[in-house]
């Protein structure tokens, strides 16, 4: 598993799903733009993390994330919403 940290400003709507016959319950999925090299990463979260990122995380907000590679995707494990 290649673990990735990354920083950015959220590009995108945070878009919300639930997930029929599946491990998962709910995903919610969004891009980013990295600060330093201006990469776009899509972003995908599940269940609790889902469900928190629906809530609380907005169009250009400042993110940092904590997270692995899959299938040219970064799969949410933590998220911090940076105050400026």
């Amino acid at each position: 598993m290649n673990e990735v940290f990354i920083i950015g400003k959220v590009i995108t709507e945070v878009k919300f799903d639930f997930i029929l016959n599946s491990k998962h319950i709910s995903v919610s999925r969004f891009k980013i733009m990295t600060i330093y090299d201006k990469q776009e990463i899509n972003i995908t979260a599940y269940d609790e993390k889902a469900d928190y990122v629906y809530a609380n995380i907005k169009l250009e907000d400042l993110v940092m994330i904590n997270g692995y590679l899959k299938n040219n995707e970064v799969v949410l494990k933590n998220i911090e919403k940076k105050i400026i």
